[in-house]
């Protein structure tokens, strides 16, 4: 039996609605979001939110404006909440030696407001529990993890994994380039210098992104350096030495769309 959500994504490199096309009609359940809640579960949960409550609303940071998911602006592809969490990443010493760090969207789960912001929350953003890695990777390498960043699903509709990407990592990207050819490699820089090809970089990211997830293959191609800290230890630790966090700071687009 498959259950399927309703959202198309992609399970093992194919798009859901492609693979619903195999599926037998009898075999396939839609869950939608308005079914009443089970009076049990809801119960239940409440009882251990209790339990976590002291632990789960221990302040952990603040922020002087609203840290989300959405694009900062139409012609760019970063958000706030996706270069808190690179810069992040790029500076905790359990990754030491990274010079730019990689986050997939899909691990950033919800927002945060202005104002404290409590374990809870922090926890709300990234709760997979994933673990820092690094990887090392010539500049021809990054170039090719940046176009795998753009597919299409099987009606021919953009299904664009867009990594968040640390301070100092710019590129652009064009919209009506053909796939495989959608980011110029000069382009590519790091500190306002373009990448060489044949250089290498160390570069870091959650294990489930360093592993290939989210359809990123080249990430395997990258020698292993170290693995690190729990991805969520790793976000607290930065709010933590940048309270109040101000994303006013964090400088110009770091992806740029071009027509």
């Amino acid at each position: 039996m498959y259950v399927i959500t309703g959202a198309t994504g992609v399970l093992n490199g194919a798009t859901v609605d492609h693979l619903l096309d195999r599926v037998p009609a009898k075999d396939i359940v839609v869950v939608t979001r308005d079914v009443a809640k089970a009076p049990a579960i809801t119960s239940l949960m409440a009882e251990y939110n209790e339990v976590a409550a002291p632990i789960a609303n221990v302040i952990v940071g603040a922020t002087t404006a609203p840290l989300t998911r959405a694009t900062i602006s139409p012609t760019t592809s970063d958000s706030q909440l996706g270069r808190l969490i690179a810069d992040a990443q790029v500076a905790h010493p359990s990754v030491a030696g990274a010079q730019i760090a990689f986050m997939n969207p899909g691990g950033i789960r919800s927002d945060l407001d202005a104002g404290p912001i409590t374990h809870g929350e922090a926890f709300g953003v990234q709760p997979f529990s994933n673990v820092m890695m690094s990887r090392t990777f010539t500049g021809a390498e990054i170039d090719a993890i940046l176009e795998q960043q753009f597919r299409v699903n099987s009606q021919g509709q953009p299904a664009n994994v867009i990594l968040q990407v640390s301070a100092g990592f710019t590129y652009e990207w064009s919209l009506s380039a053909a796939l495989g050819s959608k980011v110029a490699a000069s382009s590519i820089k790091l500190n306002g210098v373009t990448i060489d090809p044949a250089a290498t970089y160390t570069v870091a990211m959650n294990n489930f992104l360093g592993f290939g997830g989210d359809s990123f293959p080249t990430m395997l191609a990258g020698d292993l350096v170290k693995f690190g800290e729990d991805d969520l230890i790793v976000l607290e630790a930065y709010l933590a030495t940048h309270n109040p966090y101000d994303p006013a700071t964090t400088g110009p687009s770091r992806i740029v769309i071009v027509p």
